[in-house]
């Protein structure tokens, strides 16, 4: 994807799971008239794993911000798969899916909270 290519639009229905593997994106929801950045992402990262598992509707649009390398997984393509797996595989992937952007948003708070840490103490020097 180049940098503005729009990868996920909000309230699309297909459920592509795309594995980022390099590159930047920009997630952003529209407020009416206005586009709210609510954050960017770096490689390595699962994007669409709301609507790949449950089937829901796009809930934000992801553009590429700089060059972005990604293998999308097609649902139709693993459809047929995930029928034949045991009932607790489907809750099991999604408790792992939640956990892993709980733990990149944490991570990323605090990196951006050492960075302002940081910044305080060298103005401080």
């Amino acid at each position: 994807f180049k940098p503005g290519e729009v990868m996920i639009g909000q309230g699309e229905t297909r459920r592509d799971l795309f594995f980022l593997t390099e590159g930047v994106v920009e997630i952003s929801r529209k407020d009416g008239e206005a586009d709210l950045m609510l954050n960017e992402i770096g490689a390595p990262y699962i994007l669409g794993d709301v609507a790949f598992l449950f089937g829901m509707p796009r809930t934000a649009t992801a553009k590429a911000k700089t060059d972005v390398t990604a293998f999308v997984l097609k649902q139709e393509d693993i459809g047929e798969l995930l029928k034949d797996l045991p009932p607790w595989v489907h809750p099991l992937l999604t408790s792992l899916a939640s956990g892993i952007k709980s733990l990149h948003h944490k991570s990323g708070t605090l990196e951006k909270r050492l960075s302002e840490v940081d910044g305080d103490n060298r103005r401080r020097s």
